[in-house]
Order: C-alpha cells, then structure tokens, then sequence
C-alpha cells in the first residue's frame, strides 16, 4: 500500500559497533557529509526482532471509569474519552542505509518517503489498531521476526491510516484513519470538544543510542514508548482548526516517542 509520510529524525555520531555494546566512534564514510542532525552513536548486529507499543504515563491522569486527562503546555485540561491510533508498520534500519536515507528525508532527494524506504528484511507491517483510553494495561505486542544478520544504526515505525480490514476497538471500521480520538477541552472557564478522525501519517526514524540498549546477544525485543501526557502540547483548541489539532496530535506522538531495546541470544529454531 502506498504511503507518503514526513520523518523525524534525532540526533549523534555514526559508530560501528556489535550486538549491545559500545565502541568507540567513527566519521562518516567519504561521500556527501550527512546533516548534523542524522547521526547514531551506537549500532546493532541482529538477526530477530520482536516489537512492542507502550505508554509513558508521567503528566497525565488515567479516569477510573476510563479515559485520560492532561493539562498541556499552554494550559489546557484535556480530557480523552475515546482513543485509538494504528501501528502501520516498524523496522530496523541498517547503518549503511542511515545517511542516504536521512538526506532524503530531509529533503536532498524527495521531501516526502514512502515506507518502502526502509524495505528491509527486518521490517514487518502489523496494522494494529491500538486503544489507549485505557493505557494502564500491559504493552502492546506488534509482532516478530527473524532475518539475514546486518549492523543496524536505527529505528522506524509508522503512524498510519488503517486498511479496508482494519477494525478499531469499539467494532468499527478503522478505514482511512490513523489516529481517533474523541474528548473535551477546558481553559480559563472556555471549552470545546474535540473529536479527530486523521488520515494523516507520520514516521519515526530514531538513531540508536547505548542509552537505549539493555543486555547482550543478536535478538532484541524493541518497544516503542509514547508519551501521553505531552500529546497535546503547543496546541491552541481555542483558535486551531482541525487540520492543525490533527497534524499536532500526529507530530507531537511520532516526535516524543522513545525507543528501549532489550537484547537477547537468539536460539536457532526458536520463535523470536
């Protein structure tokens, strides 16, 4: 399926190291000089995967009878009682790839990147439809593979529109949406409601740092953590128009993500 999607990119130093370790750091390699802001300080050997989408509660209240209230940077109680996104799709990036694809998704070469971008054998396309008007519960599993070992540098998953069989958590279709949420803000005695239904996508491409890596070995488990008491920072409900709410709402979830990957030995024959 055809996907065109903005990325967002962190920054460091690229490195060549193996499994959950750290070497010391090396430049580039000869060839246009990257942006300052793609680099990795830390890179992978792997050959499984298996993936994972949590929450990161800190900022936000979870309602007994269900929901989430937050209180944004611009002072706004934001309160959610229906929410659902679509995990579209998650895969490693190898570091050979890490430069060129960088440039490109800053603009040298094409502005926008089809996920196929990172057609890696590391890559898998799991469509979950995730509920999260209820975020206390345990992560949510994405799924696994196992691949042709390679050094990888980064990670990327996808925020994206549901497919015609995608079914949100309420039995409805999750056609053409990636991100649904329904609820009601208040500031200053004002208020309004808030009822989102985006089509629009957005992907991660995070770089690899050793902050990120726990253990050793050439599997890991990588969960994708968002932060869900700053979704709604910097947004205006009181003047914003829906298109800029929803594209808010989409940034603020890909950009804050954070990404944890737990190492392990891969035993031959074994499901990752």
């Amino acid at each position: 399926m055809s996907r065109l999607l903005p990325i967002t990119l962190a920054a460091a130093t690229l490195a060549l190291v193996p499994a959950c370790t750290t070497d010391e750091a090396v430049e580039p390699g000869d060839g246009a000089s990257a942006p300052e802001a793609v680099s990795s300080d830390t890179n992978l050997a792997l050959r499984a995967a298996r993936w994972r989408a949590d929450w990161e509660l800190a900022g936000a209240e979870v309602l007994a009878d269900g929901g989430f209230r937050t209180v944004t940077d611009t002072g706004y109680t934001v309160t959610i009682d229906e929410a659902w996104l679509v995990n579209y799709a998650v895969t490693l990036v190898p570091c050979e790839e890490s430069e060129s694809v960088a440039l490109r998704m800053l603009g040298i070469g094409t502005a926008h990147a089809h996920h196929g971008e990172f057609d890696d054998d590391s890559q898998i396309e799991p469509v979950v439809v995730e509920g999260f008007e209820d975020p206390k519960r345990t992560a949510v599993e994405l799924g696994g593979s196992t691949f042709p070992g390679a050094e990888y540098c980064g990670v990327h998953w996808l925020l994206a529109r549901g497919d015609d069989d995608s079914i949100a958590p309420d039995g409805s279709s999750a056609w053409g949406r990636a991100v649904h949420l329904v609820g009601t803000w208040e500031r200053d005695g004002e208020e309004g409601s808030i009822e989102a239904g985006t089509s629009l996508a957005q992907g991660m491409l995070r770089t690899i740092d050793q902050a990120d890596l726990h253990g050793a070995g050439d599997g890991a488990v990588i969960t994708i953590q968002r932060q869900l008491g700053t979704m709604f920072d910097g947004i205006e409900f009181a003047t914003d128009n829906t298109n800029s709410v929803d594209w808010d709402v989409v940034s603020n979830l890909v950009e804050q993500a954070a990404v944890s990957i737990e190492c392990s030995t891969v035993v031959d024959g074994a499901k990752f």
